[in-house]
């Protein structure tokens, strides 16, 4: 033990040639951490102002290093210095920072010690944009008394314990720094302030002016309490005598108490009571840095270091992000539901009837295109038109529909129609029909497009027409209860092109003869009455029997554009049928 004492004694392996030492923006070889490293420093250092300058950098060996340069006209390496490297190279603790190496030779004389990015407590604690709890005032004050407390324990006295020596890691925990090497710091010429005023740099120092005692760090570490506790740096304050000290900082930390949670400490008799001991005038009264540290820990009610307290802020974080994250899924999934109801009339919004204007019963969601054409869309597939060899095309409108409406005011009229055709979309959700459009009073609907279903678009759209007469016979017109609403009905039958027109309001149309020739058979019918085609009448009765349907022959017509045509009138619908139909099917 005693050979190894004395080859550490005169090992000189920690001396560094100060050419060796380069500046960080000169060196071009570095690793890509130490190059991400010093672009944060940068940044970091910017942010921060004129009076708070960051440390001296430097790289040696590829790795990024703090220098703590001491201006000595001369100095003699001497077996006293080799002793105090020896000691500081055995000290490891992870609340202190590690000792590098030395350059030696004036009038470079450095200390190299391992860089860390945060900076020093000062500047964490001033940057007010950084959320900084009691949990994390306790850990930091937990980090720094421990750190001194493995000094102690080894008979080595920090002398310049000060805030800005207190350095903050990448996990958060003070790293205290600055210290040992008496023989090598002693008679350094230069003042060792950093920028700091010289008020600034004596508030730490203890009463009786001698600094490197045991006593004198308690007394140092007693103020650090007081600028964590407050966040206040005491040199920008007006301190006449140590008694302004604590009456200021028990003011500051009432004020705090009236604040937000975060901001209000535990155990504020407490923690006053301890930093009033640290700060005793007589040095035999100050406790010693061991007995601080147990009584720290009695009176910290978290227990936890800067690690697990990050970890429990990542788990709250994490659990009020996953409760963020069901709440706009479920409001994504509700604005989507809103919007397929929307795009494809599936259902009225959350089964509620929404008014729009006074008077008006309900509105329901108006098919703007098909459910699965509205599908396709959305998957980015291409929507080209597509021809359906046949299907059954129904139009509707209101007899004397013109002099009615100009009885009503423009408004009256809205309500009128959204009262009459909320009804009818009710009544066609009940079959296997799609609603094209309304226009005016007109109302268009189509079976067997978009989806075909044979030949029984015809009986579909029988069967709702046969709906629709029964339910405008019962309907009874806003502002005139005794008027009755007289509706005409045309049906057809054959093919049609249909495919999705336009891009700013895309809306799904039928085009081809069918649409005008339903149109003309509804334009050619009477009040009260379904008028139908022969094509239509023959498509009916290839899915039931003749007895099925009640249907009367209306004979030759003249059509509009037609010429000749044998038309029908869908009368209604016999009982005791065996067919098996939609619901909403009249008895």
């Amino acid at each position: 033990m005693r050979h190894m004492n004395n080859r550490l004694l005169w090992d000189e392996s920690w001396i560094i040639n100060y050419s060796d030492i380069l500046p960080p923006t000169e060196q071009l070889d570095m690793n890509v951490s130490s190059l991400n490293l010093i672009v944060a420093t940068s940044k970091n250092y910017a942010s921060l102002s004129s009076n708070k300058a960051g440390p001296e950098l430097g790289v040696y060996k590829k790795e990024l290093y703090a220098m703590k340069r001491l201006h000595k006209p001369s100095f003699k390496l001497t077996k006293q210095v080799r002793i105090e490297v020896r000691q500081i190279r055995r000290l490891y603790h992870p609340n202190l920072a590690l000792f590098v190496g030395a350059c030696v030779k004036a009038p470079n004389i450095v200390i190299l010690s391992r860089y860390y990015s945060k900076g020093n407590l000062a500047n964490t604690l001033q940057a007010k944009d950084i959320p900084i709890s009691w949990p994390f005032k306790f850990s930091f004050a937990n980090d720094i008394i421990s750190g001194l407390s493995y000094l102690h324990a080894q008979e080595i006295q920090h002398g310049r314990l000060k805030i800005q020596n207190c350095l903050v890691d990448d996990r958060w925990s003070i790293r205290v720094s600055d210290f040992a090497i008496p023989s090598l710091r002693s008679l350094n010429t230069a003042s060792d302030v950093n920028g700091l005023s010289h008020k600034s740099c004596e508030v730490w120092k203890a009463p009786e002016g001698e600094t490197l005692s045991l006593p004198a760090d308690v007394f140092s570490y007693g103020i650090i309490i007081i600028q964590i506790a407050t966040r206040c740096d005491l040199a920008m304050d007006e301190i006449d005598n140590l008694a302004t000290i604590q009456m200021e900082w028990k003011n500051l930390l009432m004020r705090n108490q009236l604040g937000s949670v975060e901001d209000r400490c535990p155990c504020p008799g407490a923690i006053g009571a301890l930093v009033e001991s640290c700060l005793a005038m007589e040095p035999s009264n100050r406790p010693n840095a061991a007995v601080i540290k147990k009584q720290l820990r009695k009176l910290n009610p978290y227990k936890l270091n800067a690690v697990d307290l990050m970890m429990a802020m990542m788990e709250k974080y994490s659990k009020t992000l996953e409760v963020m994250v069901a709440e706009r899924t479920k409001d994504l999934i509700a604005e989507k539901q809103r919007t397929d109801e929307l795009l494809h009339g599936l259902s009225i919004i959350n089964n509620t009837l929404v008014d729009i204007v006074s008077n008006v019963d309900c509105i329901s969601c108006e098919a703007m295109l098909p459910k699965q054409v509205a599908d396709d869309l959305r998957m980015g597939r291409p929507m080209n038109a597509d021809t359906f060899e046949t299907c059954t095309v129904y139009f509707s409108d209101i007899v004397g529909f013109t002099v009615l409406s100009g009885k009503f005011s423009a408004m009256e009229v809205v309500v009128f129609l959204n009262k009459l055709y909320s009804c009818f979309d009710t009544i066609i959700d009940k079959h296997d029909v799609y609603k094209v459009e309304t226009i005016g009073d007109a109302y268009m609907v189509v079976s067997g497009v978009p989806i075909r279903n044979g030949n029984k678009h015809a009986v579909n759209i029988a069967n709702m027409a046969l709906d629709l007469l029964h339910e405008s016979k019962t309907f009874k017109i806003p502002n005139m209860p005794n008027e009755s609403l007289k509706i005409r009905i045309g049906l057809h039958t054959g093919p049609v092109c249909a495919g999705v027109v336009g891009i700013k309001m895309p809306r799904y149309c039928l085009f081809g003869d069918t649409v005008n020739t339903a149109s003309r058979m509804e334009s050619h019918g009477e009040a009260y009455k379904i008028h139908m085609s022969d094509e239509t009448k023959n498509c009916l009765l290839m899915e039931c029997n003749e007895n099925d349907y009640h249907l009367i022959e209306r004979g030759f017509i003249d059509v509009k554009g037609k010429g000749p045509m044998r038309t029908w009138w869908l009368e209604g619908k016999r009982k005791n049928t065996n067919i098996t139909y939609l619901p909403g099917q009249i008895s």
